[in-house]
């Protein structure tokens, strides 16, 4: 391992522009990925859900599955309700709109639509079909809305939250104000090549493209850490920056690559999933954590050596957190701790068997309030 980190180092600049090109690369790829928003794909093939819709689809081939956009109406007069049911129906990728003059489409002063199209969601096509109809109403007071029942992705603010408290931790903990943003540049790499990668796998489950970034960046972050501090251990003991970091990667690679090699094991478990999105999760989670190992050995070590000067000008100092009274107190009171926590094992192995489990994620909808959404139930 040391001739391989020799030649990193060496070579450091070399394989800093190869990463890069590499990243650039997935990052058009990431473009292309095919995002799965049906979750019934993932279902095991011992599901009745799944074979009977199996039984759908090889006994009614030529059935087209439709989506739905609704927009709910202010204070249309009779005749402007009739305007505007024309006026829908005549848009480019509208395949048919649903009006009545009953009380399922009419309650006090509001009116309700509903446009069938045979285009997915998120879809060009469906995108288009909804600022269609937008524009087609806009002279209105309205509300639309789709009918998409998959999970929406993570809201901004959530990302954005995970990120400052992540980088306030570093800020606090690490010995200097920049190797953070060193850290953060490095697995921001790696989760470029792991997004551009996963177009050779054929598709992902949204879910997976929601949270893989987040959970890859948590779970491999500490790999930077950990060369960064035997860097400054190596730096100590030998003045001569090239060499200190030669003998630090040449060190961290066993600590690296067990601590890396247990958390791919450990997500490739999902694999064995029944709900096949397990499958799906686990390989895209596990090649991001193998893709961060092999950024933080060479790009990163780069990145330190480029800005070595700039991490000392910007040091500062690292807060002592005294805990030689807590092992103090763990060995004092080992017996009764350990029963504690079997009692806490106990306790939240009852109350999982008791948690209530959501299949479907619903969010706001102010039309469902006046026009209760209808659900559809095949029978074969």
């Amino acid at each position: 391992m040391q001739k391989i980190a020799s030649f990193i180092v060496r070579r450091r600049k070399s394989v800093m522009a190869f990463m890069l090109i590499i990243a650039a690369i997935c990052g058009i790829l990431s473009t292309k990925v095919y995002i799965n928003e049906d979750m019934t794909e993932y279902l095991p093939d011992s599901s009745s859900m799944k074979q009977g819709m199996d039984v759908m689809s090889d006994e009614f081939p030529e059935t087209e599955t439709t989506n739905s956009i609704r927009v709910m109406i202010q204070d249309l007069s009779n005749t402007q309700k009739q305007e505007v049911l024309s006026e829908l129906e005549s848009l480019e990728y509208a395949d048919s709109v649903d009006y009545d003059n009953t009380e399922n489409h009419n309650k006090g002063n509001q009116t309700l639509y509903t446009v069938n199209t045979v285009y997915d969601y998120g879809s060009t096509e469906e995108k288009a079909l909804e600022s269609q109809i937008a524009d087609t109403v806009g002279e209105y007071t309205y509300i639309l809305k789709n009918n998409n029942s998959s999970v929406d992705g993570i809201p901004i603010f959530i990302m954005i939250a995970a990120l400052a408290i992540l980088m306030a931790v570093l800020w606090i903990m690490c010995g200097s104000w920049i190797e953070p943003i060193l850290f953060l540049l490095t697995i921001g790499v790696a989760v470029i090549i792991n997004s551009g990668t996963n177009y050779f796998l054929g598709s992902v489950s949204n879910i997976t493209n929601m949270i893989a970034a987040l959970l890859q960046l948590v779970l491999s972050m500490d790999y930077s850490i950990i060369l960064m501090n035997r860097y400054r251990q190596e730096l100590a003991l030998n003045p001569d920056r090239t060499e200190a970091m030669n003998v630090a990667l040449g060190h961290a690679f066993a600590s690296i690559s067990s601590s890396s090699i247990t958390t791919i094991v450990g997500l490739l478990a999902l694999v064995f999933m029944s709900f096949q999105i397990g499958m799906d999760l686990g390989i895209v989670l596990a090649k991001g954590v193998l893709i961060s190992m092999i950024c933080v050995f060479t790009v990163l070590p780069g990145l330190i050596l480029m800005c070595t000067k700039l991490i000392q000008k910007t040091a500062k100092k690292v807060p002592y957190i005294p805990m030689g009274g807590l092992g103090r107190f763990s060995y004092r009171f080992r017996i009764p701790v350990a029963i504690a926590f079997v009692l806490l094992f106990a306790a939240s192995f009852i109350c999982k068997g008791n948690t209530q489990t959501a299949f479907t994620l619903t969010s706001d909808d102010p039309i469902a309030d006046i026009f209760p959404n209808s659900n559809t139930i095949v029978l074969v």
